[in-house]
């Protein structure tokens, strides 16, 4: 099965350091961690460690350990970490033809490990649309649009 300790790397690696542009509707990131994130653990994210970036994520985003496909599984965490957790669940809900509710269930787990439709490349065509459905909706967040796509695209290798 999955380990989000094989996942992380990727996710940081995408993340990078701290950031702080004004087009970016989550404000201040460090890691991928946005201020508000980091307050609800009791922390502020100009001073954020990886250690506690890594708390967040286990907490709040893998749910992924009952996956049989590493690759799957951090692909899922990096999207969930860009794209927002519910987001991630229900498009990967809609490639394996589940009920899109947003929860990672045991009907949802037993299709992502049964589902001939899940793969890297659907997970990445579903990235590719949902960034660009976003910038379309708000031209204001083309300046992102080369970075997530590039994201989009990649493929993590356990």
């Amino acid at each position: 099965m999955s380990s989000f300790d094989r996942a992380i790397q990727y996710v940081l690696d995408n993340e990078g350091g701290f950031s702080d542009d004004p087009n970016d509707h989550g404000g201040a990131t460090r890691y991928g961690v946005t201020q508000s994130e980091a307050a609800r653990h009791g922390f502020d994210v100009h001073t954020l460690t990886v250690d506690q970036a890594k708390s967040i994520y286990r907490t709040d985003y893998w749910h992924y350990d009952g996956v049989a496909d590493q690759n799957i599984a951090t692909k899922l965490l990096d999207m969930a970490v860009n794209m927002g957790d519910v987001t991630t669940v229900k498009i990967v809900q809609g490639i394996c033809g589940v009920p899109k509710d947003g929860v990672i269930g045991p009907a949802t787990l037993a299709a992502i490990n049964t589902s001939s439709k899940l793969t890297l490349d659907a997970l990445r065509s579903a990235c590719v649309r949902r960034y660009a459905r976003i910038v379309a909706a708000d031209p204001t967040q083309s300046v992102f649009l080369v970075g997530w796509m590039e994201r989009a695209l990649k493929v993590p290798s356990a």
